[in-house]
């Protein structure tokens, strides 16, 4: 029995790679469309600069204000998606000093920041988040 239970254990633990694998790189898919969203605002960025350099017009003002405010998203966006591509790798970046570390590490070995907390409030937020998508998900269309 006890030779059933470790392969057991063993395909779970398989099972449990393969689909953060598959998420990892449904993630990384993601995180490259908004980064190239990222790039086609930072070219009309400048290409309204060039046309107004000292940015007269209130139209490059306006614009400029907009396309800064969608960047301040998307970025936030990438942000995210990569810190769960590093949940997901087993590692975190410490929120001190930007270190990546695994999430077994108790304190970060450059900064001593406590990383044993940072893993417990990645793990909230990330179960907090997939419950707002789950109940996006099941929310009728209106």
């Amino acid at each position: 029995m006890r030779f059933f239970n470790k392969v057991k254990g063993t395909l779970d633990i398989a099972t449990r790679k393969s689909q953060d694998a598959l998420e990892i790189n449904k993630l990384n898919t993601q995180i490259k469309k908004l980064e190239t969203e990222a790039e086609k605002l930072y070219q009309s960025i400048g290409e309204k600069i060039f046309r107004d350099p000292i940015m007269e017009q209130d139209e490059t003002k306006h614009h400029v204000k907009a396309q800064v405010h969608a960047l301040t998203h998307l970025h936030r966006q990438i942000d995210e998606m990569k810190g769960k591509v590093l949940f997901l790798k087993d590692l975190v970046t410490c929120d001190s000093c930007r270190q990546i570390v695994t999430i077994s590490t108790k304190f970060c070995p450059d900064c001593g920041n406590n990383i044993a907390e940072l893993v417990k409030r990645t793990m909230k937020n990330l179960s907090l988040e997939e419950h707002n998508l789950s109940n996006e998900k099941d929310k009728p269309l209106s």
